[in-house]
């Protein structure tokens, strides 16, 4: 099947529609960094869930590089298919050209690049394209997604530690609280055990 794309406005075009009907939630692979709990948990005041990956079917490593890939000049290889080349006309050739998968490749990978300057986030993305009509801040389903919470880690600062200690004992998992470690000379948190 032949996506007909083209032109460079319809391509811009087909990717806003492509990211307005899926859904995308990021995930680090390291919880004990001081400034991502700095970034997303409010100074640890907040908290974080660690998920058991049962199935990777939606999970999307971020890469990570200097230059935005649409530019000029750069090329992507996503699955050995060559969608972009050099300029906006290699585009638009290599678009009437490319298939559906092709297409969902580019996309694919569109969505999970980022740039090098937040390497240190180690994120992966759940990304699905199957949800239509979504809500912004719906809540999904986690099990459909092939994860299931296996901690709840909170920062020394939540004021609402109880709470989430009542929710991990009803969910059936463990919980810890990340402090400051004194006994070095490194800005770092380790888990307090539960």
């Amino acid at each position: 099947m032949k996506y007909k794309i083209n032109s460079w406005d319809e391509l811009k075009n087909k990717m806003e529609d492509v990211r307005n009907n899926h859904i995308q939630c990021s995930f680090s692979r390291d919880y004990s960094d001081l400034l991502m709990w700095g970034y997303y948990a409010n100074g640890c005041r907040g908290y974080c869930v660690e998920y058991n990956v049962l199935k990777k079917d939606h999970l999307c490593p971020v890469t990570y590089v200097s230059k935005r890939p649409m530019n000029d000049g750069i090329l992507i290889d996503i699955k050995q298919h060559q969608i972009v080349n050099k300029n906006k006309l290699d585009i638009e050739d290599a678009l009437k050209k490319c298939n559906a998968a092709d297409f969902f490749y580019y996309n694919l990978y569109i969505q999970s690049i980022k740039s090098k300057e937040w390497a240190r986030e180690k994120e992966i993305r759940l990304i699905n394209y199957s949800i239509l009509n979504k809500e912004p801040g719906m809540n999904v389903c986690i099990e459909k997604f092939g994860l299931s919470a296996s901690k709840i880690i909170i920062g020394y600062l939540c004021e609402y530690k109880d709470e989430l200690i009542k929710i991990s004992k009803n969910l059936g998992i463990p919980f810890t609280i990340m402090e400051p470690s004194y006994e070095s000379s490194n800005y770092k948190l380790i888990e307090k055990s539960s």
